[in-house]
C-alpha cells in the first residue's frame, strides 16, 4: 500500500512539472506572436514609406509617440488622394492597426537626431501581459534608409 501511495505522489509531481512546462510554452508563444506582430506592423510602414518616398524626405510620415490615429483621419480608399494625403491615409491606417491589434500598442516615425539625411526610426510599443517579468512594455525598432 505504502508503494502505491509513493508511485502516485511521484506520478502527480511529474504531471505537475510537464503542465508547468506547457503553460511557459504558451506563455512564449504568445509574446513572440505579439513580437513577430509588432515587427510586421514596423516593416509594413516602411513600405508604405518607400512608395511614397517624395513625402517622406518631406516629413510627411513622421508620428510622434502617443498620437492617436483620429489626427491623421483622411479618406484614400473611395477617392483619388495626393502623396501628402496619401501619407496622411498611411500613418492613419498603421496607428490604428498597431492600436487595435497590439495590446497598449502605440508606434513612431521620426529621423535621428544625429541628422541622419534618409535615415529613418520606426518604433512600436505594446504592453505584453505574458512576458516573463508579467506587464512589461516591449518594443521594436527598426532602422532604415529610404
Amino acid at each position: 500500500m505504502l508503494e502505491v501511495l509513493i508511485a502516485l505522489l511521484v506520478l502527480a509531481m511529474g504531471v505537475l512539472a510537464a503542465i508547468a512546462v506547457m503553460v511557459n510554452a504558451e506563455r512564449a508563444s504568445s509574446s513572440a506572436y505579439l513580437r513577430q506582430m509588432a515587427n510586421q506592423y514596423a516593416y509594413d510602414m516602411i513600405d508604405r514609406m518607400r512608395a511614397n518616398s517624395a513625402q517622406v524626405s518631406a516629413g510627411s510620415y513622421d508620428v510622434a509617440s502617443g498620437t492617436s490615429p483620429a489626427t491623421f483621419q483622411s479618406d484614400c480608399a473611395t477617392a483619388a488622394c495626393s502623396t501628402a494625403t496619401m501619407a496622411t491615409y498611411d500613418k492613419y491606417q498603421w496607428l490604428s492597426d498597431v492600436q487595435n491589434n497590439l495590446p497598449g500598442g502605440t508606434g513612431s516615425v521620426y529621423q535621428p537626431t544625429n541628422g541622419g539625411g534618409s535615415e529613418r526610426i520606426v518604433q512600436i510599443w505594446w504592453t505584453d501581459g505574458n512576458a516573463v517579468s508579467g506587464g512589461t512594455q516591449q518594443s521594436v525598432t527598426v532602422r532604415t534608409i529610404m
